[in-house]
């Protein structure tokens, strides 16, 4: 497989984005309580709806955006 200029920027990119994740992830783990921090890596899904909207204009549904709100409405009441 071979991978040209913008290709090969975008997988540069991911890449980067993914070493940079686990590291913060891993840096953040050790500062603050693990409970918080699972909880808000494990809200990827939210960061792919909103990219979804906001980069390709999709649209996010009803079901959705009750979702996300009730996504975040537990975080808050986890780090309280």
């Amino acid at each position: 497989m071979r991978l040209g200029g913008w290709t090969l920027a975008v997988v540069l990119l991911v890449g980067i984005g993914d070493t940079l994740g686990s590291f913060l992830f891993a840096a953040a783990s050790g500062y603050g309580l693990v409970s918080v921090t699972s909880v808000l890596a494990s809200l990827y899904p939210v960061v792919t709806v909103a990219l979804a909207a906001v980069v390709l204009k999709e649209r996010v549904a009803g079901l959705q955006r009750v979702g996300v709100v009730l996504t975040l409405t537990g975080v808050v009441l986890i780090a309280m």
